[in-house]
């Protein structure tokens, strides 16, 4: 397992925090987009104090799993890899998967 990519805390409130682990894809990346839930699921579980991870007031609500995908076309993530990171929502808040192409364009992929 490599490191955490990105991750970022914001403050909601004076004791309420959201913690954002990102994890950055490109198509040719050495582990593949195919390996990202995989990789989310252990940072979230590394992360969330409640299970005995190593941030301090992370938990299944306040930890949320981004997937950023960069890519030359949009709709390159698989529907398999689409289902994984939905499933993602057993163990934190509200994942989400973000495509960006080449032009700086954003599409967010629905995860219902």
């Amino acid at each position: 397992m490599q490191k955490i990519d990105i991750m970022t805390i914001e403050k909601i409130k004076e004791t309420s925090y959201l913690f954002r682990i990102i994890e950055l894809k490109h198509p040719k990346s050495i582990t593949g987009i195919d390996s990202s839930p995989s990789q989310l699921e252990y940072y979230i579980n590394w992360a969330r104090e409640d299970i005995g991870g190593h941030v301090r007031g992370a938990f299944q609500f306040n930890v949320k799993p981004i997937l950023l995908v960069l890519a030359r076309n949009f709709n390159i993530v698989q529907r398999d890899v689409i289902n994984r990171i939905r499933e993602l929502r057993n163990i934190s808040f509200e994942p989400e998967i973000l495509e960006i192409n080449f032009e700086a364009q954003e599409r967010r992929i629905e995860l219902i």
